[in-house]
């Protein structure tokens, strides 16, 4: 009864508390969700040009400064790849609070299924150049001693 008596003399302070947490939360959710969108994107931009930068490496190669600069390049992706992994879990938990919590995604919401189908890609094409790697090691060695012995005769 008391609360009752209490509520009804102060119904206005509590729609109005009720309004400002509303408006507080919604502008929280909204810088939460612009943010969190910002780094989706350099993310993927980042996956994106890994990717790129994989695909475009060519293992014809003509000296032996190609070969361990892919060889680095491959080495380096493998290191970054459990931190990516971590990242992309990151963000798909991210969009999944906010759609519980009924945030309204902009247009340009880049969602994460396109980051894990571009993560996916990478993943797919770091393993298909670690397998030429080690299929070409013998050859990248002879290579490098041929090289070797070539400046040491002819310096």
């Amino acid at each position: 009864m008391l609360f009752k008596l209490f509520y009804e003399t102060n119904k206005n302070i509590f729609v109005l508390c009720d309004r400002k947490y509303d408006c507080w939360h919604k502008d929280s959710l909204n810088k939460f969700g612009l943010l969190s969108n910002k780094h989706m994107r350099e993310y993927f931009n980042k996956l994106s040009n890994s990717r790129n930068n994989l695909e475009q490496k060519n293992f014809e190669l003509s000296t032996t400064s190609e070969a361990v600069t892919i060889i680095q390049n491959v080495q380096e992706y493998r290191k970054s790849l459990s931190k990516w992994e971590a990242e992309k879990k990151l963000f798909n938990e991210c969009e999944r609070m906010l759609e519980r919590q009924r945030y309204h995604f902009p247009d340009n919401w880049l969602y994460s299924d396109n980051i894990e189908g571009e993560y996916s890609s990478f993943v797919e094409i770091l393993q298909r150049k670690e397998s030429l790697i080690k299929k070409q090691v013998i050859s990248y060695k002879f290579l490098i001693i041929k090289r070797q012995i070539k400046s040491y005769f002819y310096s």
